[in-house]
Formats: structure tokens, C-alpha cells, sequence
């Protein structure tokens, strides 16, 4: 759902790549770190504060990853969509890995 909706924020004429990644990881972090906590991680004390730390130093992470390799290749005559679409992957297998080893971690 989040690349889809930065698929549709690229599109506007009126976002740079930065605003439009940086709307699609705040969707992501809003709507995530529940999810992925809860459900995927099983993750039991996210109340404490010390999860949603974690997970908001990688979501900034992922933002910064995103948007620099986005203009990057858009250097190379890739467009902005192409590349987003190219990133899905290598950043999912990023997210998930930091998550399961540092943020959501069993103590």
C-alpha cells in the first residue's frame, strides 16, 4: 500500500522526490509500526517507547535510502516511478531484517 502510494506521489508535478518519499514513509510509519510489531514480530511491550524509537530511526533510514537512490538513478535517465518500483525489494529486505534483529527483537 505505501508504494503504491509513493508510485501516485511521484506522479504529482507539484512533489519533489523528497516531500513524495518522505509522505509515503510517514503513511508507512504510522500505519507499520503497529502491524509489523504486533503481528509480524509478535513484538509484546511496544508501549515502552523503546520499539517506536527504534522503528522511527529506520523508517528515516529507508526514507533517506529511497530518495537518494530515486535521484540517482534518475541521473541515469530512470524515471522517478521506475526507480521507486526498482527499490521496493531491496528496501523490504532491509526493513524486515532490521526489524526483526534491532527493533522488534526478543529481549
Amino acid at each position: 500500500m505505501t508504494n503504491g502510494l509513493l508510485q501516485l506521489l511521484l506522479l504529482n508535478p507539484m512533489l519533489n522526490v523528497g516531500m513524495a518519499t518522505l509522505l509515503s514513509q510517514l503513511f508507512n510509519g504510522i500505519f507499520g509500526f503497529t502491524i509489523y510489531g504486533k503481528i509480524v514480530f509478535d513484538a509484546k511491550e511496544m508501549r515502552s517507547g523503546f520499539h517506536g524509537w527504534r522503528y522511527f530511526a529506520l523508517m528515516g533510514l529507508i526514507w533517506m535510502c529511497n530518495w537518494t537512490v530515486i535521484e540517482l538513478l534518475k541521473t541515469a535517465n530512470i524515471s522517478a516511478n521506475m526507480s521507486g518500483l526498482l527499490m521496493i525489494a531491496p528496501l523490504a529486505g532491509i526493513s524486515y531484517l532490521i526489524q526483526k534483529h534491532w527493533v522488534f527483537r526478543h529481549s
